[in-house]
């Protein structure tokens, strides 16, 4: 067995290496130029654009070529200069700029070195940037889920072929002084327009490990086939189109037909992806000491970026990314007003519920307030294919509503997304949201029971008071009846806000908390905890099991004694006490938190 797989394994290497030397034999030495005959003092030049949409060219003068650089890939270093480079180095935007000498293309401008006195930078090899068009295309969901680890449709990108960027350095400790001396991708910028500024802040932390930085852009500025894309032009790939534009900013470097190659380095390391492509107006090179960048604004959508890898991007223009069309609707409680926002998201692993947060909390604050006291209700519905829609309700209240009620949005998707079962495609995103300055806001104030000892088959009558932030304090009625098989022994009644009940659940049965289907996980999403509920739960302390995600509560002991031990297989696990009766209590109010009382259940009970 041993011997099968293992001459399987290098039948798999050996393919995998064959692909880019076939293909490196059908390359047109009068084209390209390989690493081998690239010489220091050699001088050429690159394209790109310096201003509104033409193409320009800038001096470049070979310094050497560092072999070896990363396991799979050589560095060209080179000198540039012209136009505004000896003002502003180089700059973020540039990143895919094509370098040719004698006509021939040798690379894509992609590395530097922060705060360089000289514009000095690395050149991705042609070869290396060729081999991407020999990757499989195919969806990101089936290509990798950090929930599947040895997947068998993981994507086959090794780590070792990832530069690590400096923030991600910085954070797991590994960064030094010395590491600014050494070459970093160029920062590639994201063109955001149509948010709110004060947001632009809190969503830089997700680009920022990927070596992307937030810029100020523009929305679509040309109509469809104003602008024709070639090497030196400048091109984008849109994450977010419609009343906000988000979209990451480089050069084209090769074009074949319609196959395009671009960036010379990774945006974020996706592998294959399904991504507009754009064109783009640049406005301005803003130079900075620390890295210059294009200010820029994009295009209507021309193609698809297909692949991210180390070496750069590869798409087709023509081609056409499938997005997903998220409408929020925003009304106001007192002034009966609806405003009305579209948008088309990427469908992306990734970012895609980081952008339906971010689109959330940009309708929101486009009309409301990003801080201070107000009031918040949500309905968002997610559809999917095969699936129906995923219909979710919550209320929020007090401070920083709008950037907890944005957050909350995400999260749902994020979990589907990413899930191990299946491979999901979200069709569309429908969110209400009404809201109202008001603080509608209470806290528990007490808890009245009408009986502390109880016979099986009772009712019992729970009174809880609660005391709405500047008003007068309201009870509210829940009748519990005890089941009649319920042992004897002694319970608790647990009255609780939605964060205590989840974590008393969680607690009490962690294991129903790793859903074991695609069902269980839609079914654990339509039972989020409601703000404005109230929990009243009896309960018993009372071992029990819970198999696949399913509660077995008050087994046999004989059951209870097989499940729990180390031979048995399938997700079990312990649960800690069994629910003997619940209800949830609606209020008009965000409330907060929880208070506990003794009972007995008894057959003898007067």
């Amino acid at each position: 067995m041993f011997k099968k797989k293992y001459l399987f394994l290098s039948f798999v290497f050996i393919w995998a290496g064959f692909i880019p030397l076939v293909w490196a034999g059908d390359r047109d030495p009068g084209r390209f130029m390989s690493v081998n005959e690239i010489k220091p003092g050699m001088k050429g030049y690159g394209l790109t654009v310096f201003s509104g949409t033409r193409i320009d060219t800038f001096d470049v003068e070979i310094l050497g070529v560092m072999m070896g650089v990363t396991p799979k890939g050589d560095l060209i270093l080179a000198r540039m200069g012209g136009g505004p480079l000896e003002k502003t180095g180089i700059y973020g935007g540039m990143s895919g700029s094509p370098i040719y000498i004698d006509g021939r293309l040798i690379g894509a401008a992609a590395y530097g070195w922060y705060y360089a006195k000289e514009p000095i930078g690395g050149i991705t090899p042609i070869g290396e940037m060729l081999d991407v068009w020999t990757r499989p295309v195919g969806s990101q969901e089936q290509q990798g889920s950090r929930t599947l680890p040895g997947s068998l449709n993981q994507d086959q990108q090794s780590i070792d072929e990832i530069p690590i960027p400096e923030e991600l350095m910085i954070q797991s400790g590994l960064a030094t002084a010395a590491s600014k001396a050494f070459l970093r991708q160029w920062t590639a910028p994201v063109a955001i327009s149509g948010f709110d500024d004060r947001l632009i802040e809190l969503m830089a932390p997700a680009f920022e490990p990927y070596g992307l930085v937030p810029v100020q852009g523009g929305g679509a500025a040309a109509e469809e086939g104003e602008i024709s894309l070639q090497p030196g032009s400048t091109v984008a790939a849109q994450l977010i189109s419609g009343d906000a534009s988000v979209s990451v900013v480089g050069t084209l470097t090769y074009r074949e037909g319609d196959r395009v190659l671009a960036f010379g380095h990774p945006m974020y390391r996706a592998g294959s992806i399904d991504l507009p492509m754009t064109g783009g107006i640049v406005h301005l090179v803003f130079p900075s000491q620390e890295r210059s960048f294009k200010m820029t604004s994009t295009t209507r959508p021309v193609g698809s970026f297909q692949q991210d890898r180390r070496a750069g991007t590869a798409g087709l223009i023509g081609g056409r990314a499938e997005l997903i069309p998220c409408t929020i609707h925003v009304g106001h409680g007192q002034s009966n007003v609806l405003e009305i926002y579209h948008y088309e998201l990427a469908h992306d692993r990734i970012f895609t519920p980081s952008l339906v947060g971010w689109v959330t909390a940009n309708s929101l604050a486009a009309t409301e307030r990003l801080q201070g006291r107000s009031s918040l209700r949500i309905h968002t519905d997610i559809r999917l294919q095969q699936h129906g829609a995923v219909a979710l309700e919550n209320v929020y209240a007090g401070d920083m509503t709008l950037l907890q009620a944005a957050a909350d949005a995400a999260a749902p998707v994020s979990l589907l997304m990413d899930n191990p079962f299946e491979r999901i495609h979200v069709e569309g995103i429908d969110i209400s949201v009404e809201s109202e300055e008001t603080m509608r806001t209470a806290t528990l104030d007490a808890v009245h029971v009408d009986k502390l000892a109880v016979r099986p088959g009772d009712t019992i009558n729970v009174t809880v008071l609660i005391r709405p932030h500047q008003g007068s304090i309201t009870s509210l009625q829940a009748k519990l009846t005890i089941p009649e098989d319920a042992p004897d022994g002694g319970a608790q009644i647990l009255v609780a806000d939605a964060k205590t009940a989840r974590a008393f659940e969680k607690s009490r049965a962690p294991s129903t908390f790793r859903p074991q289907s695609l069902d269980q996980l839609l079914g654990f999403l339509q039972d989020v905890e409601k703000h404005n509920e109230v929990y009243v739960v009896v309960y018993q302390l009372a071992q029990g099991i819970a198999v696949n995600g399913e509660e077995l509560p008050s087994p046999p002991h004989s059951l209870l004694s097989v499940m729990s031990s180390s031979r048995s297989r399938g997700d079990v696990g312990p649960t800690k006490a069994s629910i003997v009766s619940e209800q949830h209590l609606v209020t008009d109010y965000v409330v907060t938190g929880s208070i506990a009382t003794d009972i007995a259940i008894n057959k003898r009970a007067r």
